[in-house]
């Protein structure tokens, strides 16, 4: 359960795409991200002098593939941005997906930031989202959670989002970023 200081008020979920590539990035490092992907995934990273590099979904099942991701890492990959449930294939991630996503950020000191704007807009009954916070204490140490109304509820124009980040340095570099650039 979040407590109050381990979040910060946003006018929307783009712009905090951008503040965590400023945040956790320098130029020439790396932001990876799952494709196809809604747009301003794949330019966030550019805006903050990152290269952005996108790691496909299996084109049969629409499922992260593992291997790939494992491949696409170096020592530059500093943020994986992930779409939680993903936009625009629709899937929900399963908990053991996320757990060795997860596990791959942590083993490689990654940043996970999880856009979880549409996870009340599961129409499936067998599907289920899972928050990326919820997977582990490791992983909600070292990941940001960015979550909004405006999907469910089609109210984007009020510019009501949250990021939802525990540990107090990321929080610390997200929030000096933002002060200033986002209103």
């Amino acid at each position: 359960k979040p407590n109050a200081q381990e979040l910060f008020w946003l006018p929307g979920l783009v712009c905090a795409l951008h503040a965590v590539c400023r945040a956790y990035t320098q130029p020439g490092d790396e932001v990876i991200t799952f494709t196809p992907i809604y747009p301003p995934f794949l330019y966030a990273a550019g805006n903050s002098g990152a290269k952005t590099v996108e790691v496909p979904l299996d084109p049969e099942t629409h499922r992260p593939n593992m291997a790939w991701l494992r491949n696409a890492i170096n020592e530059k990959t500093k943020v994986l941005l992930l779409c939680n449930p993903h936009n625009p294939v629709g899937i929900c991630f399963s908990k053991e997906e996320l757990a060795e996503i997860a596990t791959i950020c942590l083993e490689n000191n990654i940043v996970l930031c999880s856009d979880e704007v549409h996870c009340d807009l599961i129409l499936d009954p067998e599907s289920q989202h899972h928050s990326i916070a919820t997977i582990s204490p490791e992983i909600a140490q070292q990941s940001v959670t960015l979550m909004a109304p405006s999907k469910t509820w089609n109210i984007a124009g009020l510019g009501c989002s949250i990021a939802y980040i525990p540990n107090d340095s990321l929080r610390r570099k997200f929030i000096r970023e933002c002060r200033g650039k986002i209103p």
